[in-house]
């Protein structure tokens, strides 16, 4: 069984170089319960680094540092507290405990092997190939915008099929 199969796939993308309020806004509005932080370290390789934290334990870092201008100094992140990152072909028997999941080569989800996965089989379960979820594809923004105003547009996956205003996604 690979990854794909295990790997959970909700949760929300922060970037580190982002304002703390800009990330606590968007945890406000979508009451996620994990985050995975992606944060790039500049130099020659540009390495990409990702951070799996639960909300809980981003807000608790954010307020012992209050006042940082950006998620990467709020949660006081490090090198070498990065979570391995793996494709989703790799056997999920040989990956680490907690690892965040690659589909040809873009961010997918994320494997902690003491979480229930979202979709799928568990890990060390052999079972048939898991029937596609049913979702809609939502996005939010407002019915106007004055001319040199900013607004976000919030676009979202949901687990419910029939979601008022939402599309099915691409397959």
């Amino acid at each position: 069984m690979d990854l794909l199969q295990v790997t959970s796939t909700k949760f929300v993308l922060l970037r580190a170089e982002w304002p703390v309020d800009q990330a606590r806004s968007l945890i406000d509005a979508l009451h996620p319960i994990y985050l995975i932080v992606h944060r790039v370290l500049p130099g020659h390789a540009q390495e990409d680094l990702y951070y799996l934290l639960t909300v809980k334990e981003t807000l608790d870092r954010f307020a012992r540092r209050p006042g940082a201008p950006s998620v990467e100094i709020g949660l006081d992140l490090y090198e070498t507290d990065a979570v391995p990152s793996c494709e989703s072909s790799t056997n999920a028997e040989s990956a680490p405990g907690r690892c965040i999941v690659m589909r040809d080569g873009a961010l997918f989800g994320f494997f902690d092997e003491n979480i229930r996965p979202t979709r799928g089989a568990t890990r060390g379960a052999e079972q048939g190939p898991a029937a596609a979820p049913s979702r809609a594809v939502i996005a939010e923004f407002p019915d106007e915008v004055a001319v040199n105003d900013y607004a976000t547009l919030l676009v979202s996956l949901s687990a419910e099929p029939a979601v008022t205003g939402g599309l099915p996604p691409a397959s």
